[in-house]
């Protein structure tokens, strides 16, 4: 998987895939959790998440962003589709006109985790592509006691291009002075994706299909 900002990686979750030990000890530990989840139901479960679908106006400032700006693993683009994996599970990139609800509403949106030592990283990163975000702690029990470095469980939200809400989960962030206690305001996350891609196509450089 693709790398970004030196050490910055984005870490799908714990879902399972078939592969290397690792994966499979992850693989049977989600079917585990899967099989709790339906014991009412015998004999069936589910093994993992295969993939989720996000709508896009532009392939071309998607593959930008999820590649070059999320580090995700190109895997095909045809048609109207582009397919971007992180680990197990594959980000389907649908072009379409119309997309996801507005600006105004948080749901549905898509989340990602990673750790909570380089979340500062991600929005230093997520900044040098004009990309804003907002580090969010919803702990708000430890709010009269929290102290700089406190480890803490945040949510960093962001856009992509085309407004689709996004979001990294991290549970042991070093609380600062860029964490802001929920709520926050959606609009401090928008930008104008026809302007991001104006200003960042000449990076765009297509993966061989």
């Amino acid at each position: 998987m693709a790398t970004m900002c030196g050490s910055v990686r984005l870490i799908c979750g714990t879902l399972s895939t078939i592969g290397d030990p690792g994966r499979r000890r992850n693989r049977r530990d989600t079917v585990a959790t899967t099989e709790a989840q339906v014991r009412s139901i015998p004999g069936l479960r589910l093994d993992s998440l295969n993939h989720f679908s996000l709508p896009v106006t532009n392939l071309d400032a998607a593959e930008l962003f999820y590649t070059e700006v999320l580090g995700g693993q190109f895997i095909r683009r045809d048609g109207s589709d582009l397919w971007v994996r992180w680990g197990p599970v594959d980000v389907r990139l649908n072009r379409q006109k119309y997309g996801e609800p507005t600006i105004a509403q948080a749901h549905p949106h898509h989340a990602f985790t990673t750790g909570g030592s380089i979340v500062h990283q991600w929005q230093d990163h997520f900044a040098s592509w004009s990309i804003p975000s907002v580090i969010v702690c919803r702990q708000h029990d430890r709010r009269p006691t929290m102290k700089g470095g406190d480890p803490c469980a945040v949510e960093v939200y962001f856009l992509d291009p085309d407004g689709n809400p996004l979001e990294l989960d991290a549970r042991d962030c070093p609380f600062s002075e860029r964490v802001i206690w929920a709520p926050y305001d959606h609009f401090d996350v928008l930008y104008n994706g026809h302007h991001w891609w104006a200003e960042y196509k000449n990076r765009f450089k297509p993966h061989a299909l």
